[in-house]
Order: C-alpha cells, then structure tokens, then sequence
C-alpha cells in the first residue's frame, strides 16, 4: 500500500538520531513492499515523524504521529497536536507512559527504532590502554562532562587509559585547570575530543577500536548510541531507566534519580546518574581480566540484540495494523 512519510527538512540528515532513523523508517517500508513517497497527499496515510509542531497531514489522510522524547512533561502546545491526530506513536514503552500521563488521548502505540545492520559485531581484543569511549557531545543530557569528571576522578593522569569524546561539530566540555578555565583535550594528555565529522565507515572504525561505551544519558527518545555499541561487541556503562533495550545494560549499569530537568527544552523530570555508580564502573573495567569478561559477554550477546532489534521487523509489526485497516476488502 502507499503509506506517505514526512518529516522537516532539518530531519534528513542522516548523521544525526531523527535522520537516521527516518531513512530506515522508509526504507524498511520499502523492503516490505509498499510505496512510500514524501509528504504525498494522494496517499492515504501520513506518518509524521516530528516534534508535534511540525507535525504536516492532509485532508482526508489518516494521520500518525511519531514522536522521540526524553523527559517527563512535554512542551506547550504538543498535547493538543497529538490529540489532532488518528494515532500517536512513541519509541518506548517509557515514551508512550509520558505522553499518556501528559494527557493524550489517541490511541499509543510503541514502534521502537531498530539497530542498522552495519553495526556488526566484532571481537575485541584488550591491548596495552583500555580505551573508554562517549559519544554525544554537545548534547549536554547525554553527560560528556560527568564522563571526563568521573575518569580523571577516577584515573588522573595514567597512561594505561585513554578517553576519546567524540562530539558532532563541537563541544562544551569545561574544565579548572591551572587557574583556567579550558578544555579536556588541551589540558590532559589521555582525554581527546573529536569534533571533525566522519563517514559511516570511520565512525563504525572508532567503535571497533574502542573496549567500552560509557553513556550516562539523562534521557533518551530511544538511544540509538548505546544499542550501536552493543551491536558491535561493545560494552556499555550507561543508565538504563529510559531505554527500551535495559535488560542488555545490566552488568555495567549506572543507577539514576529522577529529579527536575535543568534544561528549558526539557520540561518536567530526567534521570540523573549516580556519579559514584559511574566512577566505579570505570574503575572495574580498567582491569584487564573484568574487561576480557566483558567483551565476551557483550560480543556473546550482539547478534541477539541484531535480531530483537532488526528494523525490517520492527516496522512490520508497527504497521500490521494500519496495513490491515487499508487492505482488507
């Protein structure tokens, strides 16, 4: 059948979450055989994958709303856009509850984003300095700067670790030093920051030459960075409250409290890491034999996590109800 699909242009970009997911949104569609143009009146159902005040339908479609969030009270004006449309679709099971609670009314459903399958795994091998891996700077919710705080707490100066921030474009990452205020990267000789872009292959390859994710996310719409490193093999220390895929977090799991959110584009609550929790995980997986452990586990567990997360799936389950409605005779 012909399902339409839309989202604002700023969303295309496939190198950030929505335009990621979008892409496979529509091409796993593609793959189970409907025709799904862009933003086409004729068809008629429109998915809208959107903040809800992008959200674009026309007359007479049947409308869907998908939508990421992360905390627990949501912005002026999303409620009543959400309750304009025929259903409202979430990324978890924890996303679907807030909206709820918010007070939406349509029917909820959950249609969990999948893991590309180019995250494949591979087994990893400890070398001489256990490389600690973040990725999500300068989103400030996904804690780059309790990451660098909690290692050089942790490990100061030593050359047996090394911490790699990889930012998109730039970072906010701060710290005291010498009577300064500077950056990670100028000031320590085992924290580097990436801020350059890189192709899809050079970032699978900075995965892979990584031992460990270290991820402690104040909330997530659905979290595709720690799912990626999982598929590869990857351990992953990281909170787990928001996401969908927790019972895969469990050995190396930071414990949170949820607590008002300090961010204006997040009202209501988030989760906050437990520092100690974080520090001590680092502190664990330092040591050669916990990480052996650990790599085997989580290269044990990624083709599971390939297959529970495959998009193909995924997607064909989120429709089967709106492809029935439209299809039967």
């Amino acid at each position: 059948m012909k399902i339409s699909f839309h989202t604002i242009k700023d969303n295309l970009d496939v190198t950030r979450g929505y335009g990621a997911a979008g892409f496979k949104v529509v091409t796993s569609l593609q793959e189970l055989g409907h025709e799904v143009p862009f933003d086409d009146a004729t068809a008629p159902v429109q998915i809208s994958f959107n903040p809800p005040h992008w959200y674009k339908f026309h007359e007479g479609q049947y409308r869907i709303g998908y939508t990421p969030w992360e905390s627990t009270a949501l912005p002026d004006g999303w409620v009543k856009a959400m309750n304009e449309c025929d259903e409202v679709w979430a990324t978890s099971e924890w996303v679907a509850n807030v909206y709820e609670m918010a007070g939406v009314k349509r029917p909820l459903h959950v249609y969990e984003h999948g893991l590309d399958k180019r995250w494949e795994p591979r087994r990893r091998k400890s070398g001489d300095v256990v490389k600690f891996l973040h990725v999500g700077e300068p989103a400030l919710r996904k804690g780059g700067q309790m990451t660098v705080d909690a290692f050089r707490e942790v490990f100061g100066d030593r050359t047996d670790v090394h911490l790699t921030i990889k930012a998109y474009n730039q970072h906010f990452l701060r710290i005291w030093d010498n009577g300064k205020i500077t950056t990670p990267e100028e000031a320590y000789s085992n924290v580097t920051v990436i801020t350059e872009q890189m192709h899809f292959n050079e970032l699978l390859d900075l995965y892979y030459e990584h031992d460990v994710l270290v991820y402690p996310s104040y909330g997530e719409g659905f979290g595709f960075i720690p799912l990626q490193a999982i598929g590869t093999g990857m351990p992953v220390v990281s909170t787990l409250d928001w996401a969908p895929y927790w019972r895969h977090l469990q050995e190396y799991k930071i414990s949170a409290r949820e607590d008002r959110s300090i961010w204006a584009l997040h009202p209501g609550n988030v989760f906050y890491p437990d520092y100690d929790e974080l520090k001590e995980n680092l502190r664990v997986l330092s040591d050669k034999k916990e990480l052996a452990i650990a790599h085997e586990i989580y290269f044990d567990r990624a083709q599971q996590v390939h297959d529970e997360y495959d998009w193909v799936r995924k997607t064909e389950k989120a429709f089967e109800h709106i492809v029935t409605k439209f299809t039967k005779s």
